[in-house]
């Protein structure tokens, strides 16, 4: 029942399917799967992403210069530092 030779002590430990695979039995549909991901997924997106960064970062100046424009009252009112 015992394999012999170099993948012997595998027989008893693993099921067949194991003492066959190798790491590129793992990584190739790894790889596979990342790039179909960026070929389907990421690349049509890549333009809405982007605006969608540059407004976030448009919103969120705005909103800093408003606090800032705040902080800045409120220091002169009180006699602080802004």
């Amino acid at each position: 029942m015992l394999e012999s030779g170099l993948n012997a002590h595998l027989s008893y430990f693993c099921p067949t399917i194991f003492s066959t695979m190798n790491l590129q039995s793992i990584l190739v549909p790894f790889g596979e799967f990342c790039q179909w991901t960026f070929k389907n997924l990421l690349f049509p997106i890549t333009n809405y992403f982007n605006w969608i960064c540059i407004v976030f970062c448009i919103v969120a100046i705005g909103y800093w210069l408003n606090r800032q424009k705040n902080y800045n009252a409120k220091a002169a009112k009180d006699g602080g530092i802004a």
